[in-house]
């Protein structure tokens, strides 16, 4: 089990901490270099991400968890909408350990995205799901499935897209095309997983 490090969020030390897995704490009296209790602070959604409010002399200011954890231990100095950001490495906008942040460009994060369009973390199945666009229509999806694994989830993707020239008009016609393909692909996946070759 990983350890869990606190340290002070920049601009609010003596007030707030963020580990490295994470989780946000106050101190009940705001000061803890005495043995006051820590006490773990909410975490809501923000469209994705989680997010906490933190206060100084009164004002409350909002602020997503992974920015927190990026400005504590990477040393992330939050710009608004400049050249850097903060990217999930593995897509999962609800994992902010800090093994999973990096500080990047805007454009290599968008870049990163653009190679992953198509697969997203779903929360409430805890699973990735593939849905590919259909060509005669920008805003039509078909949705493919969930699955476990991030590479199996990409590799399902690309097979489907190399099969959109079966498509036929037929969302659910063209999901049971692919079906017997992905099955397959699935079992294929696994089983060089399993013997490592």
């Amino acid at each position: 089990m990983e350890k869990e490090i606190w340290k002070d969020i920049p601009g609010y030390e003596g007030l707030y901490q963020v580990s490295n897995l994470g989780n946000v704490r106050t101190f009940k009296n705001g000061r803890y270099g005495t043995s006051k209790e820590s006490k773990p602070l909410s975490l809501s959604m923000c469209g994705k991400y989680l997010k906490t409010n933190l206060y100084l002399n009164g004002n409350g200011k909002r602020y997503r968890v992974h920015q927190l954890v990026a400005m504590a231990f990477l040393g992330h100095v939050p710009n608004g909408r400049g050249t850097l950001c903060i990217n999930h490495i593995d897509n999962n906008q609800l994992n902010n350990n800090v093994d999973n942040l990096e500080i990047t460009s805007t454009r290599h994060n968008s870049t990163t995205h653009k190679i992953n369009n198509g697969i997203s973390w779903s929360s409430r199945m805890a699973k990735w799901k593939v849905e590919v666009r259909l060509a005669s229509n920008n805003n039509n999806k078909v949705h493919i499935g969930y699955f476990d694994d991030k590479e199996l989830a990409l590799k399902i993707r690309e097979i489907t897209i190399d099969n959109m020239h079966l498509f036929n008009g037929n969302k659910n016609e063209f999901r049971n095309l692919i079906k017997n393909k992905i099955w397959k692909t699935q079992y294929q996946y696994f089983s060089l997983a399993t013997t490592g070759t």
